[in-house]
């Protein structure tokens, strides 16, 4: 796919990546060279034995990492990614303390979502276990120098992998974040990586989509990831992270510039947003994608599908969702909308392939846009007003008149 970018423009953001890549300012390309692997395995075996492991985080310490998992089938993986005490009272009611393993993973060290969760844990498992076997079943992912929890894993001695410096929250995928859950669910660690270096000896091809999608924008205010397959959806939802706190940013000029991305569940979602994306305002571009499933689903020939709908006997659901997919994208082309089309192969390989891909294809559209990719400025405000509230009891304005209350 041809970038609809001047050649110049596309050269220049080409350039500036490189630089910044070869110069180590921006480390996500150097971790598909796999150099943490040999320590995430080594961490694993020393673990006691366990049968799952939870991972405790939020946005990019968890995203990529589940979408990993549970693209590939890595049930014995569960994730804790919100501060709901129902819902962390509900996942680790059923849990053996003598048999889980717990990922604390905060790239600052000092997230307090995952900071309220750790202690909440640390202090269960304590009283379950006694302090030194309760330290045997925690791994804290952390940057290597930084940050409170780099500081409590020193004083305690607890087990403990690097999140590298130059590698931000959300492009950490493919550092211990999420090959520490890959590993443990027996996921082929090195196909993610082989695959992941497959895309960098080719980075024109990112780029070129990049600069697509950046041309699709203009005058746009939303990407729409519509993913065809339920594997999809936890890939959809860390594309969304990363391409909306990547390029969603005021540029040097004091314009604010950017994309909201939308993670729509394909074919689910046609039922309650395409009415929207099909006679609503131009104001988005789509991203089809769709992916190969490991097990299918045939409608018999003789069955009940002869009375309801002839033509779906023996037909395989696969089938009707890659139909569903590309009658979706040719229904939205026919009106003029713009859509493109991404294939992601589900195998370690292939996965690890999307990662590198998407990750170069952000960074790329943050240079289009002319921002810092690799920055989040935008959500300091409230991490400012949260450890206020924390400290003072409360936010200071409570409601307005754009708060209701429903009971």
């Amino acid at each position: 796919m041809p970038s609809k970018e001047p050649r110049p423009r596309a050269e220049a953001v080409r350039r500036e990546l490189e630089d910044r890549i070869n110069s180590g300012t921006i480390g996500f390309c150097h971790l598909a060279d796999g150099q943490c692997l040999s320590q995430v395995k080594a961490r694993l075996q020393a673990a006691p034995s366990s049968t799952t492991l939870v991972v405790v985080g939020m946005g990019g310490s968890s995203l990529g990492a589940r979408a990993l998992t549970e693209s590939l089938d890595g049930g014995m993986v569960r994730y804790l990614d919100n501060s709901d005490p129902e819902t962390i009272l509900r996942e680790t009611s059923q849990l053996d303390l003598n048999k889980t393993l717990w990922n604390i993973v905060t790239k600052s060290g000092s997230t307090v979502e995952t900071t309220a969760m750790f202690c909440w844990i640390y202090d269960r498992v304590v009283a379950a276990l006694g302090p030194e076997e309760a330290k045997k079943r925690f791994i804290i992912t952390t940057d290597p120098v930084r940050g409170p929890l780099r500081q409590l894993a020193k004083d305690e001695n607890l087990p403990s992998l690097e999140i590298p410096s130059n590698v931000g929250g959300r492009f950490s995928v493919l550092s211990a974040v999420g090959l520490l859950p890959a590993c443990y669910a027996n996921v082929d660690a090195e196909g993610i990586l082989a695959g992941a270096r497959s895309v960098l000896d080719n980075k024109e091809k990112a780029l070129d989509f990049a600069g697509a999608l950046f041309h699709s924008l203009q005058g746009r205010n939303s990407l729409v990831w519509f993913g065809y397959g339920d594997s999809l959806t936890a890939l959809g939802q860390w594309f969304a992270q990363l391409w909306s706190e990547s390029v969603g940013k005021v540029t040097p000029a004091g314009e604010a510039v950017g994309a909201v991305a939308i993670a729509a569940r394909g074919a689910s979602d046609q039922h309650s947003q395409l009415q929207l994306y099909s006679e609503g305002p131009d104001d988005k571009s789509y991203l089809f994608v769709g992916t190969n499933f490991a097990r299918d689903v045939c409608i018999p020939r003789n069955g009940l599908a002869t009375r309801l709908n002839p033509a779906l006997a023996g037909m395989r659901m696969s089938e009707l969702l890659a139909i569903q997919r590309k009658a979706t994208r040719e229904s939205l082309n026919q009106i003029g909308r713009q859509t493109f089309e991404l294939l992601v192969e589900r195998t370690p390989r292939g996965l690890g392939a999307a990662f590198m891909f998407l990750e170069l294809t952000v960074a790329y559209a943050g240079l289009f846009y002319q921002v810092e990719p690799f920055n989040q400025p935008g959500v300091e405000l409230s991490k400012q007003l949260t450890h206020s509230g924390i400290t003072e009891g409360a936010v200071n304005k409570e409601s307005d008149e754009t708060s209701f209350t429903i009971s």
